[in-house]
Parts: C-alpha cells; structure tokens; sequence
C-alpha cells in the first residue's frame, strides 16, 4: 500500500493509504548561500499523503502533509521523494500516526478493543 519510507516507519506503523515524506519548504533554504535544498536547521520530515483518505473524524485530500492539510507552499510528493527514505520527525504527524502503531493494534486485539 505505501511506497518504502524507512525500515522503522513501516515496521512500527500501518498505514492504510499510499504516502511518502516531504518536507515544507523553506524559501530561506532556496537562496544563495543556502543549501539550495529548500530545507532549514530545524526542517523536519513530514508524512505526506498521496491519496485521498477518510478515517473517522481524520480526512485527508491527495498531495496534503498528514499534519497540516493547508501548509503552503506544497512539496508534491514527485518533487518532493527522496533518494534515501527518510524517517518522519514532524511531532504532529507522528502523534497522528499513533493510531497506525502497530503496538496499539496488537494492544487493542489483546484487550478486544476496536480501533479509536
């Protein structure tokens, strides 16, 4: 379902729409002088849904970061793939991703809990 984004996202997670991860780009890192990569000291990793996607109250539209579904400006995810996946760092995505931890799924099938 999702493309390979790094040994421990999809160990840890499954995520059930298509993605990949991308960063919002910095105009500061685009300029002379910077590394020309769109990307700041503090620039994290975000997870950036590539396909529609309603779970619960979570909606996301395709080419939205899973955080902010309104963060401009975009990085689509065909500029925006890396050559080495890279782990999601982004605080909010990983707190939405959460309910995609596999830790959880075996703790919800262990207690005969539904999902959230």
């Amino acid at each position: 379902m999702s493309e390979e984004i790094g040994q421990s996202t999809d160990d840890t997670y499954r995520i059930p729409f298509d993605y990949t991860t991308a960063i919002k780009v910095r105009l500061s890192g685009l300029k002379r002088g910077s590394t020309g990569t769109g990307r700041a000291r503090d620039t994290v990793n975000h997870l950036f849904v590539k396909e529609a996607f309603t779970e619960g109250r979570l909606s996301r539209e395709a080419d939205t970061y899973l955080c902010d579904p309104n963060a401009t400006p975009h990085f689509p995810s065909e500029d925006g793939e890396h050559d080495e996946p890279r782990e999601v760092t982004c605080k909010s995505c990983l707190d939405l991703m959460e309910r995609w931890s596999v830790d959880a799924e075996i703790d919800r099938s262990e207690t005969g809990g539904g999902r959230r």
